[in-house]
């Protein structure tokens, strides 16, 4: 519990109450009064120092591709994004809130990063997102002209995060990073 003096305005009153029943007290019931008033200001106190929580949206994201060819030549069977696989393809960003409360209804933004250089700032409307529930944002990739024949193999990241500038209050600003994708591409 804070201190009195934290709180002018109920020490003020309280000082008053004091000096006022002092210059007042005439009989045994009047001082029971005053000691039921200090008893109540003491809880009023108690009660503004309570803190009631601001509960917050937070969001989380997760990537998904419409790849399914896959390919060794980078690794083990990391999904092929060269031209002998899926050149062209859309990635999806699966935005969750996790909670504990509603996201109002307004913008999301996602910035889409690929081998840690390019990035792109994606902005989607929604109507909220309630907690447990997701909204998709999807991405087309394209890699590039193919190289025919292919000389070597690379490996490709694309990285999401929503809320990138961290402009929606959230109950967690460090946790809007998804795993990176990973897949081969020729070159």
């Amino acid at each position: 519990m804070k201190s009195i003096i934290s709180h002018p305005i109920l020490l003020l009153l309280l000082g008053f109450t004091l000096w006022f029943t002092s210059c007042q007290k005439e009989d045994l019931s009047e001082s029971l009064e005053v000691a039921h008033l200090e008893e109540d200001l003491l809880q009023a106190m108690v009660k503004i120092d309570t803190v009631v929580p601001i509960l917050k949206p937070d969001l989380v994201v997760s990537i998904r591709t419409n790849v399914t060819a896959t390919t060794s030549q980078c690794g083990p069977n990391l999904p092929d994004v060269s031209c002998a696989g899926q050149h062209a393809f859309n990635a999806t960003a699966i935005v969750t809130n996790i909670g504990p409360a509603a996201l109002p209804a307004g913008n999301v933004k996602v910035k889409w990063t690929v081998d840690n250089s390019t990035s792109f700032i994606q902005t989607t409307n929604h109507n909220g997102i309630p907690v447990g529930r997701s909204i998709r944002v999807v991405r087309p990739f394209y890699l590039g002209a193919c190289v025919i024949p292919i000389s070597g193999y690379t490996i490709v990241t694309i990285d999401a995060e929503v809320d990138p500038g961290n402009e929606i209050d959230e109950k967690k600003e460090n946790n809007n990073t998804a795993d990176p994708y990973v897949a081969c591409n020729g070159i």
